[in-house]
């Protein structure tokens, strides 16, 4: 007997589960996918201040999303899907060497940007099957905002970061000389009688540039704002954080100037983040003021009433949704067996360390701000500087433990993006030099930089616990070394810097022939002691 209340209450129920299994599905396919893309930026948002504010942006898309749900437009889908499924299924496949290389460089920002893209291309495809054009058009700004928190490429974020630096100290220079403080601007550093004071120290550039941009283009949205309007905002944004930087700047400098560079680190953070919270507020009131002058002849939408669901068969079958959903799986098990297999071939490298040679002439230990501590976030740092046959010698040692951020934490500050901080120009590459001491090679990277019309030759090495028996040795950054720790499947290493800088050799070839000197003295083949 089939037509009793249990019978009929058992049909609903299952008929209810086969109305909502699309929207579970659609939910877990790219709610994985949102995890994964954030999993990453992650990452730099904790090792990296600059961008800190990346954990605001998943929250502030979903409100964006959550708003523009309530003003949708009528769904259109598409007629045919063919075309979307070969998009769809292009950008899925996309995904595993995507996966592969962002597992050994954590850290390279072209393929974060990447990921971010095709993630935010997979939503896309998923709104336009649903809803068609109107839908996409609708939700296209929400679901693509998160590409405010992925970090700028260091080719385009370095020389604007210190573009920008230099002219706040230069702006910054002529305020205190006007008042009456001798200063004067050496690249991004503000000299000062007796002491060099940094714009923005380790190396953070002005980090109030991308929390006040998208901010901008949040109140943007938020507000329903012309276009017009959102490019006045953006540019009062963009001016307002110049202007804040140069503020802070100035008061940092004028407190080293009447009360001594002992009480900066004091006053660093505090000042700092006074200055994002007034720019951030300048640009809520600006956009508040915007909203209010266009409110009368700003369109209305009206809300969406009923019980339309996001996710309905026509976005694509549950199959679909389990069939990519398992291919996120693949992906997973594939990239994590493809790393286990080369570490399991992998063998331990040489061990060494350093030892500073503390009765050299003029001796003296060199220790980390509280600033610069904190950005490095380093296990183990030994620093010093000294005096060899007149050549001044500063050398950093520093080691960092297995682990995700390691290699990224090690990466991120290289001499190219730090020194500049300092006032350093680089003036050329001179490639690979290799360099042994006590059995132990190492690969160097040498540079020469400018510092107050002084070259400065720097010996930069960075190695990891492990090594792949038939690898090259070195790591330059380049594309060609990225596909290759892929390749050969290095990750989440211990790692090791080396950082040897010379004031006073005539060129690169007395440079090197200090080294050869020097290495001996300072490696050790022995095991690192945390």
């Amino acid at each position: 007997m089939r037509d009793g209340p249990w019978y009929g209450g058992r049909m609903s129920e299952q008929m209810g589960w086969r109305r909502e299994w699309p929207t579970l599905a659609g939910l877990t396919v790219l709610g994985s996918l949102w995890l994964f893309l954030v999993n990453q930026l992650r990452v730099e948002w904790s090792v990296n201040e600059q961008y800190n504010y990346g954990w605001f942006v998943p929250g502030l898309s979903l409100y964006l999303f959550w708003e523009a749900w309530q003003t949708r437009p009528a769904a259109t889908p598409p007629a045919s899907k063919k075309g979307l499924g070969l998009v769809l299924g292009g950008l899925l496949i996309l995904l595993l060497p995507v996966r592969l290389m962002l597992e050994a460089n954590p850290d390279w920002r072209p393929a974060s940007w990447v990921l971010a893209i095709l993630v935010v291309g997979i939503t896309w495809c998923g709104l336009y099957a649903r809803g068609g054009v109107p839908w996409w058009r609708h939700f296209a700004f929400s679901t693509a905002f998160i590409l405010t928190a992925v970090p700028w490429p260091s080719v385009i974020e370095q020389p604007l970061v210190r573009e920008l630096m230099n002219w706040v100290a230069t702006f910054s220079v002529e305020l205190l000389t006007w008042l009456g403080i001798p200063a004067q601007a050496r690249g991004n550093v503000i000299a000062l009688p007796g002491q060099l004071v940094g714009v923005d120290e380790a190396c953070s550039g002005v980090r109030s540039l991308q929390t006040i941009l998208m901010a901008a283009l949040f109140l943007g949205e938020v507000y329903r704002l012309s276009v017009k309007r959102r490019g006045f905002l953006l540019a009062f944004s963009l001016g307002l954080a110049f202007v804040a930087n140069v503020a802070r700047a100035f008061v940092l400098v004028w407190i080293v100037a009447h009360e001594g560079a002992a009480n900066l680190s004091k006053w660093h953070d505090p000042i700092g983040y006074t200055v994002l919270i007034v720019s951030l507020a300048g640009v809520a009131a600006l956009g508040h003021a915007l909203r209010n002058r266009t409110a009368v002849s700003a369109p209305v939408v009206e809300p969406q009433v009923g019980t339309e669901r996001l996710f309905t068969p026509a976005m694509g079958s549950p199959r679909v949704w389990g069939a990519i959903f398992i291919w996120l799986l693949v992906i997973e098990g594939a990239t994590d067996a493809w790393y286990r297999w080369h570490e399991w071939h992998a063998v331990q490298a040489m061990p060494w360390s350093v030892q500073l040679p503390t009765g050299a002439e003029q001796f003296r230990p060199v220790k980390l701000s509280e600033v610069e501590s904190r950005l490095l976030r380093v296990n183990r740092v030994e620093a010093g500087a000294w005096l060899d046959s007149g050549v001044e010698v500063m050398t950093y040692f520093l080691r960092w433990e297995p682990g995700r951020t390691a290699a990224q934490l090690a990466r991120l500050h290289r001499p190219e993006i730090c020194l500049p901080s300092a006032g350093c120009f680089l003036r050329s590459n001179e490639g690979t030099w290799i360099g042994e001491a006590n059995g132990v090679t190492l690969p160097f990277r040498q540079l020469v930089f400018d510092f107050n019309r002084t070259p400065l030759y720097v010996f930069y090495c960075l190695r990891e616990d492990r090594v792949i028996e038939g690898a090259e040795a070195g790591e330059d950054w380049s594309i060609r070394s990225r596909w290759q720790a892929m390749i050969e499947g290095r990750r989440n290493q211990g790692q090791q810097v080396l950082e040897v800088i010379l004031r006073g050799p005539q060129d690169s070839s007395q440079a090197e022939e200090i080294m050869r000197r020097l290495l001996p003295v300072l490696v050790k083949a022995a095991p690192v002691k945390n």
